[in-house]
């Protein structure tokens, strides 16, 4: 069943790269966060958002390839926070290539079907897509066998809840990935969510409010993108994570140690000023425009090897 899906957009632009006046590649759209994707449910990207993969041709006649580079993944970083997606297996395309003429444009949709498995719950993956343009057929591009590519970075997060006796998939685990709060006034709340550590050895985790930027003027950046509706809390003494220890005492740090195949509770407090106002409209890349409807954060938690996952924290503000 093709199921709709809370998603949002981070940036709703072409990702060019061009070699000759004559010879560039563009698609459209190059980011985008999904959110709330339940395993065991089929993803339709074009059902679920409305939108496609979109290849404006640059005249002439080209061959676009529109893969996911299951070959290079073990070079393929992929952005802090988030875990490379994990098999091709998961990800179908309704077309892998196709030709376009003169100024017409390609449109591509693809299907996401994640296994319904306890362990892909509570999930952060970046999801990388390449667009690969072969040399047309006019005698200058004929003899050329460079081809042209860009990459997608589509971010797709599972469905977040609180499994009981389930390890979560990969290295990190962080359960529930995403907390929410109804909050009014001024007022301290709090929560909590349980990190996992699935190594083989002791880490110590550092674990610490993170506020990602914001595009400015409606300018990109690239970081972790906001919820559909959510606007980045001010300060991050809004949201405090902690876990009260000798440790965390001595080194002035919030700093967990778990101990291999092992997981270890952190809490988070809330307080958000009865002065602060969330923005009527915000400016987006593009040109677009959203109204915020509540307050977000990310919690970071960084292990001493350097890899990285994250809990998102919404708000929404309620009268009381």
């Amino acid at each position: 069943m093709i199921k709709k899906i809370l998603f949002s957009i981070l940036i709703l632009l072409f990702s060019q790269f061009s070699l000759l006046e004559s010879r560039s590649i563009e698609v459209l759209p190059s980011i985008v966060n999904i959110q709330n994707l339940k395993p065991g449910n089929t993803f339709g990207f074009y059902e679920g958002t409305g939108l496609a993969i979109s290849i404006p041709n640059s005249g002439g006649h080209h061959k676009y390839i529109v893969e996911y580079p299951s070959d290079n993944l073990s070079k393929y970083k992929p952005f802090k926070g988030y875990l490379i997606f994990p098999q091709k297996d998961w990800i179908h395309f309704s077309k892998d290539t196709i030709e376009l003429f003169g100024n017409d444009t390609g449109y591509v949709n693809f299907y996401l079907n994640i296994p319904d498995e306890p362990s892909l719950y509570n999930q952060s993956f970046e999801l990388p897509i390449n667009v690969i343009q072969l040399p047309g057929s006019s005698s200058e591009e004929s003899n050329m066998e460079l081809k042209l590519g860009v990459s997608l970075k589509y971010f797709v997060e599972t469905h977040s809840v609180r499994p009981v006796g389930t390890i979560p998939y990969g290295p990190i685990g962080i359960v529930p990935h995403i907390l929410r709060f109804g909050v009014y006034g001024e007022g301290e709340f709090s929560s909590d969510f349980v990190i996992y550590n699935n190594d083989n050895k002791d880490h110590v985790y550092h674990v610490y409010t993170y506020i990602p930027k914001f595009p400015k003027d409606g300018r990109p950046i690239l970081d972790i993108p906001s919820s559909n509706g959510g606007y980045w809390i001010q300060d991050p003494g809004w949201v405090r994570p902690f876990k009260p220890s000798i440790w965390s005492f001595f080194k002035g740090e919030n700093k967990i140690k778990i101990k291999p195949g092992t997981r270890e509770k952190c809490s988070i407090s809330i307080n958000i000023p009865k002065s602060a106002q969330l923005p009527k409209q915000v400016a987006m890349p593009g040109g677009y425009y959203y109204t915020p409807t509540f307050w977000e954060a990310i919690i970071m938690v960084e292990s001493d090897n350097g890899q990285a996952r994250f809990c998102r924290v919404k708000m929404f503000p309620i009268q009381k």
